[in-house]
Formats: C-alpha cells, sequence, structure tokens
C-alpha cells in the first residue's frame, strides 16, 4: 500500500499544517508498532517535488496474524496422488 500526502515548507506553517504533520507522526508510530515496515520517498524524487509517498510493506508473519484475527484461512487443495507402481504398469501394459 502506498499512501501519498504533500507539505509545503515555505513560509510560516500554520496551525492546520502542523495539526496535519502531527497527525501524520502518530500515525505512523502506530503502524510501526502494529509491525509494518515504513519506506518514506523524499519529495524531491516526487514528480511536483512536493509530494511524499510512504510505501507500506506488511511482512508474512503480520498478515497470519490479521488472518487467524479475522478467521480467514489459506485456500486448500485436495491431490490425488498415485503410486509409483501404478505409473509404471500402466507404462508397461500400454506398450
Amino acid at each position: 500500500m502506498i499512501l501519498v500526502y504533500q507539505e509545503e515548507n515555505e513560509g510560516v506553517m500554520t496551525e492546520l499544517e502542523a495539526r496535519r504533520r502531527e497527525q501524520r507522526r502518530m500515525f505512523q508510530q502506530n503502524l510501526l508498532k502494529e509491525g509494518l515496515q515504513l519506506e518514506l520517498e523524499p519529495k524531491e524524487s516526487s514528480f511536483d517535488g512536493k509530494t511524499y509517498f510512504l510505501k507500506l510493506h506488511i511482512p508474512w508473519k503480520i498478515k497470519v496474524q490479521y488472518a487467524e484475527v479475522m478467521s480467514l484461512k489459506l485456500p486448500t487443495k485436495r491431490f490425488k496422488t498415485i503410486p509409483m507402481k501404478t505409473w509404471v504398469l500402466f507404462f508397461l501394459t500400454r506398450h
């Protein structure tokens, strides 16, 4: 998942911008506490020089924990196993 936001650093920061920055900081801290990995792309590498891209990576262990909480199960499919003797007999009788 990728979260995208813009942040202007020019001029004086308004109260609204300061509140949004603090909310983002707390949100990111909570994601880290949950075990997610965060990767922030600097705004200088964005197309407009103002946009941040925050990439969220979820480790397999965390995915499994959430699946258990939500009572999700991995899809399973039964396969028929055929003993090797059967294959050998099948090919010997065909020729």
